[in-house]
């Protein structure tokens, strides 16, 4: 009887969210959602030229067509909480780039959480704390609190002015 209460008890918490991040998405046009899939899943960090052919990486193409969907933000907060590290990042840098009321707040949400974990992405080992990055064609591993400083710090910002207007 207990155990059921709980369940009950749970299912009324969880659902109005699990309906609010279902609401975000399928409220984006099947472009947005297909870039906040990829976001949600990211499997680096990379702003600027990345590879061989120096093109922008996938997840740096989904930020850029999510910044044109209208009703983003709530996309983008979704990202922080819901994604893995590099996807809570493109989040973050999302609200930040709109210049979202709401990013001081998603930002110290992201900030509490449980740093990385170990753990092996594309074959290759991630050390605690740690996400992976691009340079050019070099694969980093990086501080994870080392990028959400330069984040904040707006260090990613200047490849996202166009005219000196940010994207909306």
């Amino acid at each position: 009887m207990k155990y059921c209460l709980l369940l009950i008890v749970l299912a009324i918490f969880t659902l109005p969210a699990a309906a609010q991040t279902i609401g975000s998405v399928t409220s984006l046009s099947p472009e947005g959602q297909k870039a906040y899939q990829t976001l949600l899943t990211a499997t680096q960090f990379t702003i600027g030229p990345a590879g061989f052919a120096g093109a922008p990486s996938n997840e740096e193409t989904a930020l850029r067509a999510l910044l044109h969907e209208a009703t983003a933000e709530q996309a983008w907060e979704n990202l922080v909480t819901d994604a893995n590290y590099e996807g809570g990042l493109y989040g973050l840098l999302g609200l930040r780039l709109l210049k979202s009321h709401t990013f001081p707040q998603q930002l110290e949400k992201y900030r509490v959480r449980e740093p990385p974990r170990q753990r092996i992405v594309g074959g290759m080992k991630v050390g605690d704390g740690q996400i992976i990055s691009m340079s050019g064609c070099f694969i980093l591993r990086v501080a994870w609190t080392e990028t959400l400083s330069q984040l904040e710090a707006g260090a990613f910002d200047k490849q996202f002015t166009l005219d000196g207007n940010r994207p909306r």
